[in-house]
Formats: C-alpha cells, sequence, structure tokens
C-alpha cells in the first residue's frame, strides 16, 4: 500500500470524493496462508541472492534509490521475494519504497506491487511519484507489464500522486476482514494501474 501522510485540519470536512467512489465487490476470497504481514525486526535486514538481482542503486531525476534490503520468500514480511529502497534527494534519506513480486488477489487488489512512504520534512515535493517512476524499469525486469499499487480514499494526497504520474483509476474493492488493515478500521482499497514498460508517463513531465 502506498502511503502519503497529510493531516487533515481539525473541523476539516472529508473529501468528497471518499465518500462518492463506489465499492466493486468480488467473490469473497479466503485468506491465503501463505502471506505474513508482520514485518522483522528493522535491524535485521536480510541480504540474499536472488535470481532477478536488483540494481543496488537507482538514479533518476532529483532523486536516486538506494537498495537497503532484498527478501527471500520465505523471509519476506509479505510472503513473496521482496525489495526496499531508501529514497534519496540531495544526499539525505527522504523515505522509503518497497517492490513486491507478488501476483496473488493480495498484491493486485489489496497491498500493491509497489508501497512507499516519505518523511515528513520531505513531503510536497513530489519525491514518492519520482521514485515510483524510477522503479519501473526494476518491476519490467521481473515481467511485470502492469503495477498494481493501493491506497484509501481518505488519502487524498496519495491519490493525487498517482494520478499526476500517470496511473489509472480502476476500482474500489472491499476490504476482507482477515486482511491485517482492516482491524485498523480500514474498509475500503483504491485500485490504482500503471504501466510497467512504458517510457513516457505524464509525471516524467509534470513533476
Amino acid at each position: 500500500m502506498a502511503r502519503c501522510f497529510k493531516r487533515r485540519a481539525r473541523g476539516a470536512t472529508r473529501d468528497p470524493m471518499a465518500a462518492s467512489i463506489p465499492v466493486t465487490r468480488h467473490p469473497r476470497r479466503p485468506p491465503p496462508p501463505m502471506v505474513s504481514l508482520r514485518l522483522p525486526h528493522p535491524c535485521l535486514p536480510i541480504l540474499l541472492s536472488l535470481s532477478t538481482p536488483p540494481l543496488a542503486e537507482v538514479r533518476a531525476d532529483r532523486v536516486s534509490l538506494v537498495l537497503h534490503t532484498a527478501y527471500h520468500a520465505a523471509n519476506s514480511p509479505w510472503g513473496v521475494r521482496a525489495w526496499r529502497w531508501h529514497i534519496m534527494a540531495d544526499g539525505k534519506r527522504a523515505g522509503t519504497i518497497s517492490l513486491r513480486d507478488g501476483h496473488s488477489h493480495v498484491f493486485t487488489h489489496l497491498l500493491g506491487h509497489i508501497g512507499f512512504a516519505v518523511d515528513a520534512p520531505f513531503r510536497g515535493q513530489g519525491l514518492a511519484g519520482l521514485a515510483v517512476l524510477a522503479l519501473l524499469p526494476e518491476a519490467a525486469r521481473l515481467g511485470l507489464d502492469t503495477v498494481w499499487i493501493t491506497t484509501t480514499p481518505d488519502n487524498a494526497a496519495c491519490r493525487r500522486t498517482l494520478e499526476r504520474i500517470g496511473c489509472t483509476f480502476v476500482e474500489a474493492v472491499p476490504i476482507p476482514p482477515w486482511y491485517a488493515t482492516y482491524g485498523k478500521g480500514e474498509r475500503t482499497k483504491l485500485r490504482y494501474r500503471l504501466a510497467a514498460g512504458s517510457e513516457s508517463h505524464p509525471g516524467r513531465r509534470n513533476e
């Protein structure tokens, strides 16, 4: 899931779009037994040799991505092999971005292939969108033609980021009770689609 943190001012009304998005209800699916959403100890990165090794550093306009952790499926917090980079801006760590090599309903409808978080001092600069675009060649190397990114209806900042870089909103889907964030009060995921292999996205010009 993509996280763009924007605190709503006290007394402000909710984004009207969040209440107007129709939710597409798919047939109920049982929880996937092989997926764990529990994070490992943050001080124990699992750096392993994988069949498709990622780039240790990805450079792009205004940001660079420095590989921090590579996960084997057996040790991954998401149950599939995955990679996490630090988002660097002006030589400083500005956040993180992750790429997950998953193809089940969990990744296409709930969690997404790419997830990101930008630290508070660096928000509002378009860095999240630039990081996503920089990561697309790595997603293509995994054989992903389409990258799915999800967020929630009340996360207006994240929706703007995804739309700015050319993501297509596909649908809103209900979060099943067995999914981790259901217990935190989340009930709906918004699914956004982005072509991994395309060299031209609106965000490359507009960021």
